[in-house]
């Protein structure tokens, strides 16, 4: 059984075909990628998977159960979290508040409970605290903890993003553009942490335009062109297949 799969998926916005019959799978435990020009239907792919958009047809299956009529909040209780490639941040707020505000989220805490908080309730929060203090130190953000977040430069914005869709505990992991608009060092920090991250279990699906990323991280990419799905394979596949150079590789090859 396929861990997420994709079953004859479409979108249509009017006349408009933004996903045509797309059939694909993700396996457990692996990094997918998805590649593919400005307008190939990428966004329009995550947005259908995180329940941000229905499909005009066509299933999405995710542990053996059918989520495509769920509603964003339920399929990422399911397991499936997403990153934007704008992370929403409180700018005002710390490093640490930022993610304590989504570990809060993740544990469900009352109204009354946060107001009024018991014995047991400040002992979750305490244990809270230090799953943030552990995170920020894997991610790299120790140092950072108590920098206001509109003070962090572009490359710590998007781990501190990615930070705060760890705490909701994935199953499956969705990164949008994770190296848009960084700096050459910025960029192989960031294709060091998903490989950090990977190595803790995490099933990824990425999209990403820079290709010496997803060729160095991806297991599988495919590849869309106009909401076609032009390609399947290993990363040396993708790499010398005629059709995959002809719309996409022969204009970006090998992009910074």
């Amino acid at each position: 059984m396929a861990f997420l799969e994709i079953r004859d998926l479409a979108k249509n916005f009017g006349g408009l075909e933004a996903i045509n019959r797309l059939s694909f799978h993700v396996s457990q435990g692996e990094i997918l990628g998805v590649i593919g020009p400005n307008g190939a239907g990428k966004t329009t792919l995550f947005n259908l998977i995180s329940g941000h958009l229905k499909p005009s047809r066509g299933n999405i299956i995710f542990q053996g159960e059918d989520i495509t009529a769920e509603k964003p909040h339920a399929i990422a209780r399911r397991g499936i979290v997403r990153t934007f490639q704008s992370s929403s941040l409180f700018d005002s707020k710390t490093v640490m508040e930022n993610l304590l505000v989504a570990f809060h989220l993740e544990a469900r805490s009352g109204f009354w409970d946060s107001v009024f908080p018991t014995r047991s309730v400040r002992d979750v929060n305490a244990g809270l605290d230090e799953k943030a203090i552990d995170l920020l130190d894997f991610l790299g953000l120790s140092r950072s903890r108590n920098e206001t977040v509109k003070n962090l430069p572009h490359g710590h914005r998007r781990s501190l993003g990615i930070a705060m869709a760890l705490a909701a505990s994935p199953e499956l992991l969705m990164l949008d553009e994770p190296v848009g608009g960084m700096n050459p060092r910025e960029k192989e920090e960031m294709t060091a942490l998903i490989g950090k991250i990977r190595q803790q279990g995490k099933t990824i699906l990425i999209v990403e335009h820079n290709m010496r990323v997803v060729m160095s991280l991806c297991d599988r990419i495919i590849v869309l062109n106009f909401g076609n799905k032009i390609a399947e394979g290993s990363p040396a596949e993708i790499k010398n297949d005629p059709e995959v150079i002809k719309a996409y590789l022969g204009r970006k090859h090998y992009a910074d």
